[in-house]
């Protein structure tokens, strides 16, 4: 993560006429942040096919396993969190931060994760080749998200920005990190998403719950 960080500031900074004060924070940040949403839905998918011997053996309770992918992959964030925090204190963004502001932002991220492990865990032990389509789903998301650029650089077609779930999720954890102020809209949106994702989750989990163990 830090050469592919390094080479993308040394390379960006040179063709957008970008500070590295100003872009380092960004994309380490924004690394940070994309790798805890898109390896936590590429594992999402896989989240009962992967259990499927325990739980045609046993009774354990479905949603152990969502926490199980969850808990994991915030444990490998908090291990990256602590290089950004060093680079935060040697590039001096670390007087700019906001990790009070940071924690809810991360809460509702893995609010809005955890439906989504749900439903995809569902959807692929029916269809097996889901977890595929969301590899090459969450490729192309990298480039359309703002993780290597930055949204103030788009001055046309501001609706790819603007209905970019991942946008949202991205931008609240990154923004307080790094001492940016939060898109008014991200808090919005999440919380929106949260409620709508968890009753859709939680219907169709409720309908195949008994059948899940059989799509395995």
């Amino acid at each position: 993560m830090a050469a592919l960080v390094g080479g993308l500031t040394l390379l960006n900074t040179q063709l957008f006429g970008i500070s590295t004060q100003e872009y380092l924070p960004w994309i380490a940040v924004g690394f940070l942040a994309w790798g805890l949403i898109s390896v936590t839905m590429l594992e999402g998918a896989d989240t009962f096919i992967a259990a499927g011997g325990i739980l045609r053996q046993g009774s354990i309770p479905m949603m152990v396993f969502v926490w199980r992918v969850l808990l994991r992959n915030l444990i490998y964030f908090a291990h990256n969190l602590v290089v950004i925090i060093i680079a935060a204190f040697v590039l001096g963004f670390w007087k700019k931060a906001n990790l009070l502001l940071g924690l809810p932002g991360l809460l509702l991220v893995l609010v809005n994760l955890s439906w989504v492990v749900v439903l995809l865990g569902i959807i692929s032990a029916r269809f097996r080749d889901v977890p595929q389509i969301v590899a090459s789903v969450m490729q192309l998301a990298l480039f359309m998200t703002p993780v290597f650029w930055m949204p103030g650089k788009l001055t046309q077609h501001r609706f790819i920005l603007e209905a970019n779930p991942f946008y949202y999720l991205v931008d609240a954890i990154r923004s307080p990190m790094i001492g940016e102020a939060l898109d008014p809209r991200t808090p919005v949106v999440l919380i929106a998403a949260a409620v709508l994702g968890w009753i859709l989750a939680f219907g169709v989990f409720t309908v195949t719950r008994r059948r899940i163990v059989h799509f395995l």
